[in-house]
């Protein structure tokens, strides 16, 4: 990897490293006088169609640049970004004003089920910087640097939206 390209991975992980921070404080460390205040109880379903539409928007951004077709691979990888984003602006309002979820399944399903989080929560935290770099390698014209990263960055962002729909459905379908 060239100095540069060094450099610019390095900056996308001290902007994921502040962005985990101040997630892990505002989910954890914070009280949010905001709590109970709200009934925003459609968040959890909505956060996990983001993640489906970001998972579907990385599916058609890897088909169309695998039919040489940049414009369109660019536009669906913005989308997915997009989707993204909303997801964790969702993500991060639905845990200020709500109380914590305690998951209560028995049996199987738990053990399953917190195997896919803490996957889900790990994978997310190395593919930030991943995601992040992917991006400026594109913005800045390096695709051959981005080409090389993307490899990783496409299969852990694949898989942290999938995970993300997978937590939803697991908790949806255990309180039946």
């Amino acid at each position: 990897m060239h100095p540069e390209d060094k450099r610019i991975f390095k900056i996308g992980l001290a902007v994921s490293l502040l962005i985990s921070a101040a997630l892990f404080w505002l989910i954890y460390g914070f009280e949010s006088p905001l709590q109970h205040s709200s009934n925003l109880d459609f968040l959890p379903a909505s956060n996990a169609i983001c993640n489906l539409l970001s998972a579907l928007s990385l599916a058609f951004g890897f088909w169309m640049i695998q039919r040489k077709q940049k414009a369109w691979h660019k536009a669906w990888m913005l989308t997915a970004f997009f989707w993204s984003a909303c997801f964790l602006v969702g993500y991060v309002t639905h845990h200020i004003v709500s109380p914590p979820v305690i998951f209560e399944g028995q049996g199987w399903i738990r053990p399953t089920y917190f195997v896919i989080l803490i996957t889900h929560i790990i994978s997310t935290v190395i593919g930030l910087p991943f995601i992040l770099t992917t991006f400026a390698f594109a913005f800045l014209n390096k695709f051959e640097s981005h080409k090389k990263v993307a490899r990783i960055t496409f299969p852990l962002w694949q898989y942290i939206s999938i995970t993300g729909v997978l937590v939803y459905l697991i908790q949806i379908l255990n309180r039946s």
